[in-house]
């Protein structure tokens, strides 16, 4: 699989005419609409490099999923929507009406390890914030995270740059941000395991308005590792795009996951005689 193009690192104000575009930049944002899944072959013919009627319909469906004014122009609204840092995981498929559920683990206990850590944020940071990420979903379904430095886990954690052994590789600052795969079956080989781009300003204060929430992508992506996709909803934590700190789950992201495991289940003790 090859690197989306990082529209962030392109001249938007030059390419604000859709169909008058042509060559490299159309050649790009053909690219990313394949890459995120908006390019299907039900729109016909494409024609590469050329603004084409395949091309205008890719970016109405990315606008109705984004919840753009749909016009099928690449107008200021949706290129800056596409330069916005991201999560890597395609949208279609699985991008429904809201939350979409495709996998789940089979146990409620699931057990992960850190393989690498950033060059970026301290280990200590790292640790704390990914174990609050993973109890952002424990609160709200009946699932339950550790971390263990022995034998196999269910979800490996690493931060890597560029080509780093999934076919996914990272596309420097901004652009993707991290990715994650599926539970099995789904997942293959690599099923939970969570990569984060070590190209990214990373920061574990969600006051410094420069950095990107640590915290907020690990939380995304462990909803990916949990069996969500992407949802349409705007406000979701598991929306496709970072918009900022977002260290909750919203309405629909609780549904996804309990749509998947169920609410949290009530411990042994939660049941003893006070």
């Amino acid at each position: 699989m090859t690197t989306p193009p990082n529209i962030s690192q392109m001249q938007i104000n030059d390419m604000l005419y859709a169909r008058d575009m042509a060559g490299d930049e159309v050649h790009a944002i053909q690219s990313y609409l394949r890459h995120y899944g908006y390019l299907q072959d039900q729109f016909g013919a494409l024609h590469d490099g050329e603004y084409d009627e395949a091309t205008e319909k890719a970016v109405r469906l990315y606008q109705c999923c984004f919840g753009l004014p749909v016009s099928g122009a690449l107008d200021q609204a949706t290129l800056c929507e596409m330069a916005k840092p991201r999560c890597g995981f395609v949208d279609i498929p699985p991008i429904g009406g809201a939350f979409t559920a495709i996998s789940r683990w089979e146990q409620s206990d699931i057990t992960y390890r850190f393989n690498s850590f950033s060059t970026k944020i301290a280990k200590a940071d790292i640790e704390r914030d990914v174990a609050s990420a993973f109890d952002l979903w424990s609160e709200q379904c009946d699932l339950r995270f550790a971390m263990s430095a022995d034998g196999t886990v269910d979800i490996e954690i690493e931060f890597a740059q560029g080509a780093h052994g999934d076919e996914n590789p990272f596309d420097g600052p901004s652009g993707v941000l991290a990715h994650a795969f599926f539970p099995p079956p789904n997942g293959g080989p690599l099923a939970g395991d969570t990569h984060f781009d070590d190209d990214e300003n990373w920061t574990c204060n969600v006051g410094d308005s420069q950095g990107i929430d640590f915290l907020t992508v690990a939380a995304h992506e462990f909803g990916h590792a949990i069996g969500l996709g992407h949802s349409r909803q705007r406000g979701a934590l598991m929306f496709p795009s970072y918009s900022g700190p977002q260290r909750f789950l919203a309405p629909d992201d609780i549904a996804g996951c309990q749509s998947l495991y169920g609410p949290p289940s009530v411990s042994d003790t939660d049941n003893c005689p006070s």
